[in-house]
């Protein structure tokens, strides 16, 4: 048994960003912010990230718990689902995107997650 989380992010018109030409990276690279500012790869080192043109996906080790498997620090409880922040770049008002998503999984399975950013456009 596996788990795997599939992450996609979309514009207003279901256009996907494209995580393999990085228009959907990590917020930080930097490990000072890692706490602050978490990974999804930091939840599951375990299994490498896999990117595709429209999807970000992340094995799980699967112990018959519920993820996650821990707490990251009291900031983010494990209570409230492993957090993990993501940058979106290539949209029409040339910003930067943040987004925080939260996750609780509870059985083996595949996940998808499709977030909808209802108010941007893909460049």
């Amino acid at each position: 048994m596996k788990k795997l989380l599939v992450v996609k992010f979309v514009d207003k018109n279901g256009m996907p960003f494209d995580p393999a030409k990085k228009e959907v990276t990590d917020w930080s690279n930097d490990p000072a912010a890692t706490t602050f500012f978490p990974k999804l790869h930091m939840w599951t080192p375990y299994y490498p990230m896999q990117f595709t043109d429209s999807t970000i996906v992340q094995q799980i080790p699967y112990v018959n718990l519920s993820f996650p498997y821990f707490d990251l620090n009291s900031s983010y409880p494990a209570s409230g689902g492993a957090r993990f922040d993501s940058r979106i770049s290539n949209v029409s008002t040339n910003n930067i995107l943040h987004t925080a998503i939260y996750v609780t999984l509870y059985t083996s399975g595949t996940y998808y997650i499709t977030v909808h950013l209802n108010a941007i456009e893909h460049k």
